[in-house]
């Protein structure tokens, strides 16, 4: 038995009491019924939450236990920026932490009393307009064309009730909301094409301010947006030109956009040059409460922090991406960054996260991110699980996923992903690295649905890329309704795969997967070391595709010494370590251009047209498929 006096128990008492308290983390609070010479308590909350991280930067430190930004509900008005003075330390952490409906908007709200009723010659509702100098708005963005991947949004757009409305374009959507094309009919060259229309239709436009055309105009794979700059209207038939190449090919499709003549459906707005916004609501009567124009580039900008933490908090209607946050540390749990015209979130750094978060109805990208070092295989460590992420890639449809990603030593676990016109999940290859990730437990469902040749995971060697950016996992992860659902392909309704290796990407593990109503579930595009293991297959028209492209139309790039995959291999420097060592086939690559190593087995399939499309050719390409069983489930 061992005895403290009492005056040494009372000593060590005070010390706990003492250490608790230093421990106690400094609240404060922010209201949208704070004021400007607030304290920050609760009974006196500043107004603003960069009026809490003012008041952070003036203490001089940050206190042991942390410091805690309570955000009362309602909508904050305001753009957030926090740069490295504003983090915390490993034993402060900054956490701003939001109630329910908290929302911090780069928007701006339209009073309801400002809009007036007006008329237009086609419109069959009323319609609405309203003065945005009149609050003060005089910055209206602007179209853009961009190119392959680009997400060009830079102009304001109107959110009501909490969705995004539609810039007034021609076809309308269909009943169901799904996206309407008009045809190419006939090319003339590589800006102008003829197109069949209700007779009369383009010549409405001929008095447009800024009329534009979105579609795709070459690819099913690739959409662009182009400045309409001729028309030549002639009854049923119209030609459309645009000074900017858009390598148009006949029966591919297209829409006209920013129409003021257009605006003839609920859901549609249209903004001039002048600042007047013309809005047919969605339900019948005027504009109730609840309309916010976008007006500024994001909600949140945080540059170089760490220890930081985002709670609760929605951040909403930037006219860009949402979140833009660079650093080490930082995590944002149960946040909303939906409503806005670029990607949702763009984090880039180590030991980040996205946990529990909502992503739907941005223009480009739910969730980007990147992390470590892909020279030195460095781990980022940065952690995307369990959000719900949909309806994204309203704006730019191509080459923005629900999860777009790069950089070494990430896991994206446990996220559903759905409803997008093409990828939903996108990363490594040619969008810049990607080694020693894991993707398990996500949902992915119905994705791919406006495109051809793509995949609801993909990942593409093309750039050289293809035999190194190796080393990840896909596991335990369940596709649904991948197919495209568009008849206006050119290519039809084929080409697209549930996971798409394409363009000789090479050593992935693809295991213990579900694959329900895909058109393809597993596509193997050339690359080799790719071990598809124990997966699910069921009303699949393919489960398994496989090809040798690169001994025949993709033979150049395996090409020794100058094909890009031995450019790109020399570039890391496969004979030294961390390379040599990480992955020691590379330094003795052997039969470039073979896909070899690829194993196949073990796999399950039913209801499935068929099984796989390589069965005689993989053992003369030094691969297997073997152990496959037709079984359901």
């Amino acid at each position: 038995t061992y005895r403290i006096n009492g005056m040494a128990a009372c000593s060590l008492v005070l010390l706990a009491i003492v250490a608790l308290a230093a421990a106690d983390p400094l609240n404060l609070y922010v209201s949208t019924h704070g004021s400007a010479s607030g304290d920050g308590s609760k009974g006196n909350p500043f107004s603003t939450i960069t009026a809490a991280r003012d008041h952070i930067r003036g203490l001089g430190g940050c206190p042991t236990g942390g410091i805690t930004v309570h955000v009362e509900a309602g909508d904050y008005f305001e753009a957030v920026t926090l740069a490295a003075q504003d983090s915390g330390t490993p034993t402060c952490t900054i956490v701003y932490e939001g109630e329910p409906g908290a929302v911090v908007s780069a928007g701006a709200a339209v009073p309801v009393g400002l809009w007036t009723a007006t008329t237009l010659p086609h419109a069959p509702f009323p319609v609405y307009v309203a003065d945005l100098r009149a609050i003060g708005i005089t910055d209206y963005g602007q179209m853009e064309s961009g190119g392959l991947g680009d997400c060009q949004h830079n102009k304001l757009e109107l959110f009501y009730q909490d969705m995004p409305m539609l810039l007034a374009r021609w076809p309308n959507l269909f009943p169901n909301g799904s996206w309407a094309f008009a045809d190419i009919q006939k090319v003339i060259n590589t800006t102008a094409f003829t197109m069949l229309t209700t007779a009369g239709r383009p010549a409405r436009w001929l008095g447009e301010a800024d009329p534009w055309l979105h579609g795709y105009f070459a690819w099913d794979w690739f959409d662009q947006y182009a400045p309409l700059t001729g028309i030549e209207a002639n009854g049923s038939l119209a030609v459309l030109a645009s000074n900017v190449s858009i390598q148009p090919v006949a029966k591919n499709h297209f829409y006209a956009v920013n129409l003021l003549s257009e605006l003839d459906a609920r859901g549609e707005y249209y903004v001039t040059a002048d600042g007047k916004l013309y809005f047919i609501p969605p339900q019948p009567g005027p504009p109730r409460d609840g309309s916010i124009v976008s007006v500024r580039p994001s909600s949140l900008t945080a540059s170089e922090i760490s220890f930081v933490s985002f709670t609760g908090l929605a951040f909403k209607h930037a006219r860009q991406t949402g979140v833009t946050c660079t650093g080490t540390n930082v995590a944002f749990t149960n946040c909303d960054m939906s409503l806005n015209g670029a990607d949702g979130i763009s984090i880039v750094g180590t030991n980040m996260s996205v946990i529990s978060s909502t992503v739907a109805y941005v223009g480009c990208s739910g969730i980007n991110f990147d992390g470590g070092d892909d020279m030195k295989l460095i781990p980022g460590n940065n952690l995307i699980a369990g959000n719900n992420i949909t309806r994204y890639a309203r704006w730019k449809r191509t080459y923005k996923a629900g999860v777009l990603w790069n950089g070494v030593g990430h896991v994206v676990r446990g996220n559903s992903i759905s409803h997008a016109p093409h990828n939903g999940i996108l990363g490594g290859g040619n969008e810049g690295s990607g080694n020693n990730c894991l993707f398990e437990g996500n949902h992915i469902d119905a994705v791919c649905q406006e495109v051809a040749d793509a995949g609801a995971f993909y990942t593409c060697g093309q750039a050289g890329k293809g035999w190194i950016s190796r080393g990840n996992i896909v596991r335990n992860n369940v596709f649904t309704n991948i197919r495209n659902v568009d008849d206006h392909m050119h290519g039809g309704r084929t080409g697209v795969q549930a996971i798409y290796l394409d363009d000789q990407i090479s050593g992935y593990l693809i295991q213990n997967n579900t694959f329900i109503n895909c058109s393809t579930g597993m596509f193997i595009g050339g690359g080799r070391d790719n071990k598809v293991v124990g997966n699910y297959f069921e009303a699949c028209d393919l489960a398994v595709h496989f090809d040798n492209r690169g001994m025949n139309w993709q033979n150049e790039s395996a090409r020794f010494p100058d094909g890009s995959l031995w450019v790109g291999l020399e570039a890391v420097h496969p004979f030294n370590p961390p390379w040599s060592v990480e992955y020691p086939g590379l330094w003795n690559l052997t039969l470039p251009g073979i896909p070899i190593d690829n194993a196949i087995t073990g796999n399950t399939y039913c209801h499935c047209t068929n099984f796989t499309d390589a069965a005689q050719e993989a053992s003369q390409w030094h691969s297997t498929i073997a152990g496959n069983t037709q079984h359901c489930r």
